[in-house]
């Protein structure tokens, strides 16, 4: 299912954290575009995806979904799947495998350089 709204990383993007994932890093700053995640996450804002933070409920997290990756909040856990959906969607949650996740959303930078640190469960 394509949704034009998801928060999502732009393909060119993802292929450069891929390299850098690849070479050791823990975590990689990536471009949001989209408006899933309105309006915590903005198209243009900057947001740093940490591989090695383990999901929680309230939690943003970095998943693939088919060439792209998608960036929503965990809404319920029930063993190794994860229910996620964006903040500005009313509907369709969709449940994901934990292979699926990419990493946990840390921190975001705003197009205007302001920083918000994102807390376990924020």
């Amino acid at each position: 299912m394509h949704d034009p709204m998801a928060t999502r990383i732009e393909p060119e993007a993802l292929r450069h954290a891929v390299l850098l994932l690849r070479e050791g890093a823990a975590g990689v700053e990536l471009p949001v575009s989209g408006g899933s995640m309105h309006p915590l996450l903005r198209t243009g804002d900057m947001v740093r995806i940490d591989t090695r933070t383990v999901p929680v409920v309230g939690s943003i997290i970095a998943y693939r979904r088919g060439a792209t990756v998608v960036l929503h909040r965990v809404l319920r856990i029930h063993g190794e799947r994860l229910l996620e959906m964006g903040d500005a969607a009313c509907e369709s949650s969709t449940w994901l495998a934990a292979s699926d996740i990419v990493g946990v959303a840390v921190e975001v930078v705003t197009p205007e350089r302001r920083t918000l640190a994102l807390r376990r469960g924020a």
